[in-house]
């Protein structure tokens, strides 16, 4: 077998393995990320702060939470509920871990394609067979599902203990409440996953190195967040776009717009458009970037 670096040449003699192909690289990638000590320690440290949150609506009455609700929104005491005061503290669950999932990413994802490039790898892919497009989603779906089992899955333990704390009498009833709050979930996990997890794609490919991937990860991340409070008090000229250059806030936006409320944010908050649009593009651009570094290896028998 020869190797050479022209491009790549689709496989043609069929495929015959059974159930997605990029699977065996995500089972692969996902077992190397839990063994992990950073990705261990972020973990334990993402389920303190769910048991922090189980203790406060166990132990905090439910008066006492809506009072809370009730200030920070700035809210007449009538138009908090229960649902609306079980937000809150979900809301603030969120908020507790937007800070920390980048780094989430990073450290699971940073190496995904440094690695490979760095070992010489990719075209060991590509001849089981694999196509780019089966090595991209392999590999986007190893933070993708750190990020469900790591966030959402605590997210939503943390709806049903809420639920469950419920007389039995008005279980059900608070449940068909949760829809909102359930949706919003989702919708922020789903941005998370593709846009965090493409981004560090994105800096894995072009570093080609796992610790500079990582720096510069962690940089884009917060140097983002950085360059929107800087914005919020010059407003330069396309301020709108240069606020949703934090994909954290941004994806801050998606979850609150699903709860059709505005996010509360220092300065202004990057408009519902232009978080959709910075999100978008930068899972493209990770897209772009993968499929063409794993299109530059063409495999000849």
């Amino acid at each position: 077998m020869t190797l050479y670096t022209r491009g790549y040449r689709r496989y043609d003699h069929g495929f015959s393995s059974k159930g997605v192909r990029f699977g065996p690289i995500l089972a692969q990638g996902y077992r190397d990320a839990v063994r992990g000590k950073a990705f261990r320690r972020l973990n334990a440290f993402f389920l303190l702060i769910l048991v922090v949150h189980c203790a406060w609506l166990y132990l905090t009455p439910d008066w006492m939470i809506k009072q809370i609700a009730r200030q920070s929104h700035g809210t007449g005491a009538s138009a908090i509920t229960s649902a609306l005061s079980m937000r809150f503290v979900v809301t603030s669950f969120v908020n507790a871990l937007t800070g920390l999932l980048p780094l989430l990413v990073v450290f699971v994802g940073g190496g995904l394609v440094a690695e490979d490039l760095r070992t010489r790898a990719l075209a060991l892919y590509l001849v089981r067979p694999l196509t780019p497009v089966d090595y991209w989603l392999g590999k986007l779906t190893i933070p993708a599902t750190v990020v469900v089992v790591s966030f959402l899955a605590p997210a939503l333990t943390l709806v049903l203990f809420g639920i469950l704390l419920k007389p039995s009498s008005e279980m059900l009833a608070f449940a068909s409440e949760q829809g909102p709050i359930v949706v919003a979930l989702l919708a922020y996990t789903a941005v998370v996953a593709l846009a965090f997890s493409s981004l560090v794609l994105l800096v894995s490919t072009a570093t080609a190195r796992r610790i500079p991937a990582l720096i510069l990860g962690a940089a884009v991340f917060y140097g983002g967040e950085m360059v929107r409070a800087t914005v919020a008090h010059t407003n330069p000229p396309g301020a709108e776009f240069w606020r949703a250059t934090s994909l954290m806030s941004d994806a801050r936006v998606v979850f609150h717009a699903c709860l059709d409320e505005t996010i509360l944010l220092e300065g202004h908050p990057p408009s519902l458009r232009a978080a959709l649009f910075v999100l978008g593009g930068v899972t493209a651009l990770g897209a772009f970037a993968v499929l063409r570094r794993a299109r530059t290896v063409e495999i000849t028998s």
